[in-house]
């Protein structure tokens, strides 16, 4: 079914196009990106005419007319540092970004694994900030990381 009205609670189909593009950026799924976008299109005659009866969907339609953002942080799950630089990140509302945390454990999942392959940075927690998947220097200083940030 198609249902396109965003209620109290929001449709299934706005609620899949958008966790469809954040995990293909997390995960490197272009095909993932292409649903996504497909879905958008499955609805795209309401989009223009009523838009504000799928809210949801319009934040996915926003999120994929945006340049893709990631931030990483890597680091103990119970280290200061590494929950400082998670604090940073969450001190600002960035909807169209996608922040993933790696807390070197022994089994992380999927998405987790993927990001644990950024190293720490002097065997200290780091943040990285990615624009288009290209990565600016790590840090551990949270003052430099609301520096990258802004």
């Amino acid at each position: 079914m198609k249902e396109q009205y965003d209620g109290a609670e929001p449709a299934g189909n706005s609620v899949a196009a958008l966790n469809l593009l954040r995990l293909a950026q997390m995960m490197d799924r272009p095909e993932w990106e292409t649903i996504g976008r497909r879905t958008i299109e499955a609805f795209a005659p309401w989009l223009s005419k009523q838009p504000s009866i799928m809210p949801r969907m319009m934040a996915a339609v926003d999120f994929a007319s945006t340049p893709p953002h990631q931030v990483v942080i890597v680091g103990r799950l119970d280290d200061e540092k590494r929950n400082a630089l998670k604090r940073e990140v969450l001190a600002r509302y960035r909807p169209h970004w996608v922040i993933l945390y790696a807390g070197l454990a022994r089994d992380p999942g999927p998405i987790a694994a993927r990001a644990s392959a950024l190293p720490l940075l002097d065997g200290q927690s780091a943040a990285y900030v990615c624009e288009n998947f290209a990565c600016r220097m790590p840090t551990s200083d949270p003052d430099e990381l609301a520096r990258q940030l802004d």
